[in-house]
């Protein structure tokens, strides 16, 4: 709250002082801190920018999500002026450069939410007509130990889902003996194609953060990392790698919306009693993952041979899913808190423990 009243302070204070440079060029009073003239189109200037900074000011305060774009015009307006005046207005500078560093991040975020919600709005197009309850002769073409977590999940006499909903939290690592990030994420997953998008964002420290989105549709991966929402840190899309990572990732995020494993695009092989080896295939993408139950018919783990890395440089390793918590979300029963460990050949690199908080089906 102190931060906010401080910001606030900032910009008003601010956009009132380039009221000095409107009252200097149209003589209005004694204006002794600006010793050079100033023009009447450039006073008008400074009066614009001093409004453009008290209406930024008003809309924060409002929490109206235009605010940023409009500080940012005063921004760069405003430090044109101070050019011109640089003998008595270049400590502006500084409380520009505030601005700057606050708005900016805030626009960035903005607008890469923006293209998220997009992302997420497309895959969602695919609409599914409605569907009839899953029974028991659906399922029967599955392993047993695959029907068994079916029923014990909450899929049979329920319609399976087109569409899921996801929010979690949890922690994350960048690579191993780093330090672990709270991370928090939502998900938006569409059964009929299959697609995700997910989007994160992880705070490195207090103040710097990166976000996060992963996407995988038409059996194609994308991944973008920008971190405080400006820095673009990894753009990827469309490799084999990558392609082949979203793939295993859906495949073994099935845990969460089990009915998926009813679609002709994943098929299922026992393997034993407690194991089954699934397969997802989308157009020319294939990938296989072994899930592992337990005796009752609860997922508790996935793992599968998948890329390391990016580029040339990515090496196969193997990759596993660990669950360690159930819950009921919207009558379905899921693992609802998980791990992701590469078992590197110089050892473990657990990076990845997470809590789904929401889940809904549509």
């Amino acid at each position: 709250m102190m931060l906010k009243i401080l910001f606030i302070a900032l910009i008003f204070i601010h956009g009132l002082i380039h009221l000095l440079g409107f009252a200097k060029a149209f003589h209005l009073g004694n204006i002794q801190q600006l010793t050079h003239s100033i023009s009447k189109p450039l006073g008008l200037l400074w009066a614009l920018v001093a409004i453009l900074f008290l209406v930024a000011g008003v809309l924060y305060i409002m929490e109206n999500e235009n605010w940023p774009v409009i500080c940012l015009t005063g921004v760069a307006l405003s430090q044109v002026l101070i050019f011109f005046a640089w003998s008595d207005a270049k400590f502006g500078t500084l409380a520009n450069l505030l601005l700057l560093a606050i708005a900016w991040p805030v626009y960035g975020g903005r607008q890469f939410d923006k293209m998220v919600k997009a992302e997420q709005a497309e895959i969602l197009t695919t609409t599914a007509p409605a569907l009839l309850p899953v029974t028991e002769a659906d399922i029967q073409h599955l392993p047993a130990i695959v029907q068994q977590w079916l029923r014990q999940s909450g899929v049979t006499g329920k319609p399976p889902a087109s569409t899921v909903r996801l929010k979690q939290t949890g922690k994350m690592k960048l690579k191993p003996g780093a330090g672990w990030l709270d991370f928090t994420a939502t998900q938006i997953v569409q059964t009929q194609k299959p697609a995700f998008v997910w989007s994160t964002r992880a705070t490195l420290m207090p103040g710097v953060f990166f976000l996060g989105r992963d996407k995988f549709d038409n059996g194609a991966g994308s991944m973008q990392i920008k971190l405080l929402s400006l820095v673009t840190v990894v753009n990827e899309q469309n490799n084999p790698q990558l392609n082949s990572g979203t793939a295993l990732r859906y495949l073994g995020e099935i845990s969460w919306f089990p009915s998926a494993a009813l679609h002709d695009y994943i098929t299922c092989v026992a393997i034993d009693s407690l194991r089954a080896k699934a397969t997802l295939t989308v157009g020319s993408q294939k990938v296989e993952g072994l899930f592992t139950f337990s005796p009752n018919g609860e997922l508790v783990a996935f793992e599968a041979e998948r890329f390391y890395g990016s580029g040339p440089d990515a090496k196969m390793e193997r990759w596993l899913i660990t669950h360690t918590g159930y819950k009921e979300f919207d009558g379905v029963r899921i693992p609802y808190r998980s791990s992701v460990t590469w078992k590197l050949k110089e050892g473990d690199f657990s990076w990845l423990q997470l809590e789904i908080t929401q889940c809904s089906y549509g």
